[in-house]
């Protein structure tokens, strides 16, 4: 086992790790009691289906083993958390209850970086994008 395979295999466990706390985190938006929480922050209840439901989808996409994948999901995440962090600071919550937020919010900072594109158009581009998956799936041999 080289260590080109032990770091995709734990670079596949941190982003599940990741993405099993961000469901965790985005699961409990569709009960009801989220429904009141959010008319208390000033928002329509029916918002957090919206936002349970992009949490939910980039935590999923956060899975797949694409650089591009990730950081779109990664990007996404950065929007809807600086809303929530935003939110809670307009909304004066205390820090006690308002922790995961800002934290999740560093996470995915750091996962959109560590996922940033060399180049901009890669972002766009169909034709890279099937180049950027062979390259991530592709691990150089160290022989």
């Amino acid at each position: 086992m080289n260590a080109t395979h032990i770091w995709r295999k734990s670079q596949i466990l941190r982003y599940s790790a990741l993405a099993i706390f961000l469901l965790a985190a985005a699961v409990p938006k569709f009960t009801p009691a989220y429904g009141v929480k959010f008319v208390q922050l000033g928002w329509p209840h029916w918002f957090r289906f919206v936002v349970g439901g992009i949490e939910l989808i980039c935590a999923l996409l956060l899975m797949i083993p694409s650089r591009r994948t990730r950081f779109w999901a990664a990007g996404a995440l950065v929007l809807v958390l600086t809303g929530a962090v935003t939110n809670q600071i307009v909304m004066h919550v205390p820090i006690n209850a308002s922790l995961m937020a800002p934290l999740f919010l560093i996470i995915v900072m750091i996962v959109a970086a560590a996922n940033w594109p060399a180049d901009w158009r890669e972002l766009f581009s169909a034709q890279n994008a099937a180049v950027a998956r062979s390259a991530d799936t592709s691990a150089p041999a160290h022989e």
